[in-house]
């Protein structure tokens, strides 16, 4: 085992249970539990947008989704390729969701 390993089995992360708002800097954040919202991933505001995550930011988030479609020449819909995107965004900033993490199914 490395050093780090060793230390991560003395000291294990606590569960993240909440993304706090965008400067926070509460005990919580620091220890893990919460996280404020400028450190968050895509996978953190995709739990947080889907209830996993505890929502303590006090902020508004919108979401864009766009699904576009290639069909060649001389086909249909119906065999075309598509390309699926969720941007979540708030007055800070936006993230690229995968859209699987937020329950949508894609076909």
């Amino acid at each position: 085992m490395t050093f780090s390993e060793d230390l991560e089995e003395e000291y294990p992360r606590p569960k993240l249970l909440a993304i706090d708002p965008w400067d926070c800097g509460c005990t919580e954040c620091l220890l893990g539990e919460y996280k404020p919202l400028r450190d968050a991933t895509p996978e953190d505001i995709a739990r947080m947008l889907t209830g996993h995550l505890g929502n303590h930011t006090g902020i508004t988030f919108t979401m864009t989704a766009t699904i576009a479609a290639a069909i060649p020449y001389g086909r249909t819909l119906l065999t075309a390729t598509t390309e699926h995107e969720i941007i979540a965004s708030c007055e800070h900033r936006s993230w690229t969701l995968p859209p699987h993490l937020l329950g949508f199914p894609i076909l």
